[in-house]
């Protein structure tokens, strides 16, 4: 895969991750990793829970679509009433 087209789609995630918190959810913190693990680029997009208020489940369809077509996967992770982390899995 060519790296330019692998960063462009990784910057659009995060973009629109970002977006997403704001326009979808209370937050008022987001944190952006990126790792490698496995041979895999991990991208995570993470929000505080704002009240500790639980949203309902959602799937990031743009994102999964985005990281279907590079070959990879994202999922949504709940983390105790604390935060909402969407992961990216891509092979590098």
């Amino acid at each position: 895969m060519d790296n330019d087209r692998l960063a462009a789609e990784d910057f659009q995630s995060v973009a629109e991750g970002l977006s997403n918190i704001r326009r979808h959810t209370h937050a008022v913190q987001a944190a952006i990793s990126l790792g490698c693990r496995n041979g895999q680029l991990i991208l995570g997009i993470e929000d505080n829970r704002a009240n500790g208020v639980i949203p309902e489940a959602f799937t990031p369809h743009s994102i999964t679509e985005r990281s279907l077509a590079l070959g990879g996967k994202a999922y949504v992770e709940r983390h105790d009433a604390a935060a909402t982390r969407v992961v990216v899995e891509i092979p590098l």
